[in-house]
């Protein structure tokens, strides 16, 4: 709730949690719909393939995200 209501934050680094494919789907639905997100690193998460589906809705909607780094997350 608290990174939907901030107007500040361009980049969101969220990386080396290791928190798998519920933890990612949630950092990418509190992205959604962001006003002025322009970068997300979501680097070693182990996002997978079940994580790549909310990455997929988030980049259809997004009109502000440019930059998206998802390395080493076994997708």
């Amino acid at each position: 709730a608290a990174l939907k209501q901030n107007t500040t934050i361009t980049t969101i680094d969220v990386s080396n949690n290791s928190f798998g494919p519920d933890g990612c789907k949630a950092v990418l639905e509190a992205l959604r719909g962001h006003p002025i997100i322009q970068s997300c690193i979501m680097n070693n998460n182990l996002m997978r393939s079940e994580g790549a589906t909310a990455v997929r809705d988030l980049l259809a909607e997004s009109k502000t995200l440019r930059r998206l780094d998802l390395q080493n997350n076994k997708l």
